[in-house]
């Protein structure tokens, strides 16, 4: 039998035997050993060609990311592309799995969620995933699927050794996954998973739609904002439904005020609006910075303005690009607004698949070339009204002078062309996060009428001029 090497085992002498890699269980975790050149998905020992062409396409994944020679007509193209990249390589890893072992799965949708439910996801990104199952499932259903997920976990893993990078391209580290497990607390973080029926998994949403722990928040987002990859899409189309009705039901605690009553769409939304004002990493960047960090400090911004105007207003689209395009069209933004949302999201996500493929992994840094590096301080708590937000500037600064020694290894340098554009693109995002902060004031409580009496909770982003 022939190796099941995600990439038609290139690198692979064949032929694939069972027991040298595979259990019941899936695939055995070997580091892959440079020295002794073994097939990582078979274990085979490789032949002199074999060994030429692993090490070249070691580098950077490069059967999935070879950029270099690559024509690609823009951003949503190339992000499209890529997103299409990956549920083709998972189907395949999944449908491999069950063809070794000839079963037959019953009939499930595997949904991405995250910035691969957007189609905006980039060479590194974490796998952000549930897999929806067939009502009529069965427990010996739901443990086949749970086993093809460690298996096809595992397959990741090894990707990423044969990288020889930290993190990135696996299944999301903090629970968003088929499996809800947790790679940093080293546990499965809900009891339910995130595998089960339409129904199931509606249940977990309404049960953790409240909850304050960050990770469980994570999973309801997830939940919240999927696309369909693969498999039977009339079941991702029935959770959507289920999964908009417990969103619409109106809910208590909007602005953590017990007695301000709105929907749980919309207190979804004021939750992007209040981590995006008020989270240190998602400040805009000085136009005058020589470090950026491309993901929080450039792309949440639009990104999470859309996605809060979305919920809020109740249009259905997930990807950001969709998102901008129907509030234009409804004129819930302005001509100029939708124009620079769209801005802001071009240069830095081409430049984070730059970032990605040149250091290997999930990386975000980028800087000049005189940069000086220093640690932070936590600002003065009277400056910063609510505990909640203190402790997110407290965390901040401990993560941030944690990460400084890595940062001076791996951020990528700026040309001088690259710093003018992304400083000339901070601007833009400084103005958008100053709408957004306008925004969510605006909707605060004792802050719905001004004091000549006109109501005070209008829409920022229809404003002309930008």
């Amino acid at each position: 039998m022939k190796c099941f090497a995600p990439i038609e085992a290139p690198d692979c002498p064949g032929p694939f035997e069972p027991g040298l890699g595979y259990t019941r269980e899936g695939l055995i975790s070997v580091r892959p050993s440079l020295n002794k050149k073994r097939c990582p998905f078979c274990h085979e020992l490789m032949g002199d060609e074999q060994k030429v062409r692993f090490e070249r396409n070691r580098a950077g994944l490069s059967t999935l990311l070879s950029l270099r020679g690559m024509s690609v007509p823009g951003r949503e193209q190339l992000q499209g592309s890529w997103t299409d990249t990956v549920a083709k390589l998972l189907e395949r890893f999944y449908n491999g799995y069950f063809r070794s072992f000839g079963v037959s799965p019953c009939p499930y949708s595997f949904c991405l969620t995250g910035s691969g439910g957007r189609r905006e996801a980039c060479p590194f990104s974490d796998i952000d995933a549930f897999i929806i199952l067939d009502r009529n499932a069965t427990h010996a259903d739901k443990s086949m699927i749970n086993s093809a997920s460690r298996f096809v976990s595992k397959r990741l893993l090894q990707m990423l050794e044969m990288q020889g990078a930290d993190k990135g391209f696996e299944f999301c580290t903090g629970g968003l996954n088929p499996l809800a497990y947790n790679k940093k607390l080293k546990q499965v973080i809900i009891p339910e998973t995130l595998t089960g029926t339409a129904q199931q998994l509606s249940e977990v949403l309404e049960k953790y739609l409240n909850s304050q722990d960050e990770y469980k928040s994570h999973i309801v987002g997830g939940l919240s904002e999927a696309g369909f990859a693969f498999g039977d899409r009339s079941l991702f189309e029935g959770f959507g439904k289920m999964a908009n009705e417990i969103l619409q039901k109106p809910c208590l605690g909007a602005f953590d005020e017990p007695d301000i009553a709105t929907s749980h769409r919309r207190r979804l939304a004021l939750g992007k609006l209040e981590y995006l004002t008020n989270h240190p990493e998602c400040r805009p960047p000085r136009p005058d910075a020589t470090r950026f960090d491309l993901k929080n400090e450039f792309y949440r911004t639009p990104q999470w303005i859309a996605a809060a105007l979305s919920q809020w207003y109740d249009i259905d689209a997930v990807s950001t690009d969709d998102q901008i395009t129907k509030l234009a069209a409804r004129n819930l933004i302005s001509t100029s607004t939708r124009q620079n949302l769209k801005k802001a999201m071009e240069m830095p996500l081409l430049m984070r698949f730059k970032t990605h493929s040149k250091t290997g992994e999930e990386w975000e840094g980028v800087r000049a070339k005189d940069h000086d590096y220093k640690e932070i301080k936590v600002p003065d708590a009277k400056s910063v009204q609510k505990e909640k937000h203190r402790k997110w500037q407290e965390d901040h600064v401990k993560k941030f002078n944690e990460k400084l020694p890595q940062m001076k290894e791996k951020d990528v340098e700026l040309t001088s062309a690259e710093l003018t554009q992304l400083r000339e693109h901070a601007v833009v995002v400084h103005k958008l996060w100053n709408l957004a902060k306008q925004f969510y004031d605006m909707r605060k409580p004792g802050l719905h009428n001004s004091t000549d009496g006109t109501p005070r909770c209008r829409n920022p982003f229809m404003a002309e001029p930008f």
